[in-house]
């Protein structure tokens, strides 16, 4: 398992990560609009390169989302 990115490091490795729309930070949660081809596999591979497990996913009004714990 590789060590969690935090806080800025998460959102500075998110923003070089092809097939994400937007990042949007709030005081508890990164949240992550994806576009509608970045399927749960990715989801979950991309989740594991920055080292966390604990995420929700989720779909709404066609858009994907990954929901990241702020630490």
């Amino acid at each position: 398992m590789q060590k969690r990115l935090t806080n800025k490091r998460l959102v500075k490795y998110l923003m070089d990560v092809k097939g994400l729309d937007s990042i949007t930070v709030l005081a508890n949660a990164v949240c992550v609009q994806a576009k509608p081809d970045f399927g749960p596999a990715q989801a979950k591979q991309l989740c594991a390169e920055v080292g966390h497990e604990d995420f929700k996913a989720a779909t709404r009004g066609g858009h994907n989302y990954i929901i990241f714990k702020r630490w």
